[in-house]
């Protein structure tokens, strides 16, 4: 503390990171949360990486500094954007679970998962396994998941070592091979995870890929029971116990017992990626302060209503598509007729803008959001996200009489790009390649 201080003092980055972990943890000094985000945000904004997912990590809890879900996405991705796995891993939960952005976004949740598992972090090549197991933001693939699975299980992450069992005992992704579902379940249960300990305790109980062994499926059972507080959890599991119990002898039994109290976990230190990545990042972009992230004077933005690509002139339409950008990012919005391009606008960040001459019909509209305009590729630069809307555009122009008199109605359409409370669309993000496509 004493020499850490001394630096940090001086300004250096690393030595304030380092200041902040030990308040927080309340090494070498009284704990103190608010004195930890104070040594944090030194090192943040000086462009740390560790010290901005930290950052992330206090406004995510509460530690320290009000809880605040969007400041700790804001710093959660400068850590991210500069290549720190945590911080990729971490910006990918939120967008999964919607939380500190404006909506769930499973897509943009995998492109992140994907960046941090690329780099050696176990969580995100479970989490990116997972993604592929159930088909969330990217097409379904077993073999893939099982991939992604198997880099974090080789690492000694329980969680995945599981899910690797799972996938040998049903033959998902892999043939099926019962002694290599033992395998799995035994490293991950070993480390004292529940499930993993209910699916052992199941194996030796029906002689799955081991012999069957009461004594030690009893061990299992009640060492997964110890951890589980859902209630339909703990009724089923008990149910699996009470039943082997009814075929156990008092000394078997109370065997078992003592097992399971003897038991120690065996936690495996998973490595980690770079350490620190601000410590040597000559080959990584250097986004340290908010402008950075957002938009810089050189970006060539567009103004609001500057149309791309019109071919819905000539009709001489009268409906009007009104679109409120309420995020930072700018944003490229395409209407597409019968899979055609038909056309598209730019719409600054903050702003509004109305396209006045729709012609009837159905049109489906999908977007870009970004950094950093390209005026030759028309295209931006940073930070892309594409999301389309899940209803399509209906216009229809309507005619009524009034006495002598005909009323005609043009439909009127306004739609905003950010979450609303209470709105009545509904979008899905969607890969940056079918956007391309139109």
């Amino acid at each position: 503390m004493k020499w850490y201080r001394k630096a940090a003092d001086q300004g250096d980055a690393v030595a304030q990171y380092n200041l902040g972990s030990c308040y927080l943890d309340g090494e070498g000094v009284h704990q103190d949360e608010v004195e930890a985000a104070k040594w944090f945000r030194k090192a943040a904004e000086k462009g740390d990486a560790m010290a901005q997912n930290r950052l992330g990590d206090c406004y995510f809890g509460g530690k320290g500094v009000p809880k605040d879900d969007v400041e700790a996405v804001k710093w959660c991705r400068k850590a991210a954007e500069q290549g720190y796995a945590e911080a990729q891993y971490n910006l990918g939960d939120c967008y999964y679970e919607g939380k500190g952005v404006p909506y769930a976004w499973e897509v943009e949740a995998v492109s992140w998962y994907r960046k941090a598992a690329e780099q050696g972090l176990a969580e995100a090549q479970d989490r990116l396994g997972d993604c592929y197991f159930g088909g969330e933001g990217v097409s379904k693939d077993d073999v893939e998941a099982v991939k992604w699975f198997r880099k974090a299980a080789d690492q000694g992450y329980d969680e995945a070592q599981k899910h690797l069992g799972m996938c040998y005992e049903d033959g998902i992704g892999v043939s099926k091979d019962l002694s290599e579902a033992f395998k799995w379940y035994r490293k991950a249960a070993d480390q004292g995870l529940a499930m993993a300990e209910h699916n052992l305790g199941v194996c030796y109980a029906q002689g799955k890929g081991t012999q069957r062994d009461s004594i030690e499926a009893a061990k299992w059972f009640l060492l997964a029971l110890a951890q589980t507080d859902g209630e339909m959890t703990l009724r089923a599991w008990g149910a699996e116990l009470s039943s082997l119990k009814k075929e156990m002898t008092a000394e078997q039994i109370a065997e078992a017992q003592r097992r399971a109290d003897d038991f120690k976990p065996q936690h495996v230190n998973v490595p980690k990626p770079t350490e620190n990545p601000s410590a040597n990042t000559s080959t990584l972009p250097k986004l340290k302060t908010e402008e950075q992230l957002r938009h810089l004077p050189t970006d060539g933005r567009l103004n609001s209503g500057s149309v791309l690509y019109d071919h819905l002139q000539a009709f001489g339409g009268k409906g009007k598509l009104t679109l409120d950008n309420g995020l930072a990012e700018d944003a490229f919005v395409k209407m597409i007729s019968n899979e055609k391009l038909v056309a598209s606008f730019y719409v600054r960040g903050g702003e509004m803008f109305t396209f006045d001459h729709v012609p009837d019909g159905l049109y489906k509209l999908i977007y870009c959001t970004g950094f950093g305009w390209d005026a030759n590729r028309r295209d931006f630069a940073r930070g892309r996200h594409a999301v389309r809307y899940d209803e399509a555009l209906n216009y229809a122009t309507t005619r009524r009489n009034e006495g002598t008199t005909i009323i005609t109605s043009t439909g009127v359409i306004t739609l905003t790009l950010h979450q609303v409370a209470n709105g009545n669309t509904k979008t899905t993000g969607i890969p940056l390649e079918e956007f391309d496509q139109y």
